[in-house]
């Protein structure tokens, strides 16, 4: 390969790094507020007396943060 070819595919291959790691953040920032969300959730559940649908939204949240 002459040197402009590695310099591209080495090029090419560091966008698609820095792609992966954009998206990555925004996942997590993603993530971040559906658990903001689903707590909200939770606790008004709870305060409505809803303790079932209180310990889903739970479990849905320690699911969540143990992917971030």
């Amino acid at each position: 390969k002459s040197i402009q070819d590695i310099n591209l595919s080495t090029r090419i291959a560091d966008e698609q790094k820095s792609d992966a790691e954009e998206l990555k953040i925004e996942l997590d920032s993603l993530d971040k507020l559906e658990v903001e969300n689903l707590k909200k959730r939770m606790f008004k559940a709870s305060r409505d007396l809803q303790f079932e649908k209180a310990a889903v939204l739970r479990d849905k949240i320690d699911e969540i943060q143990k992917n971030l």
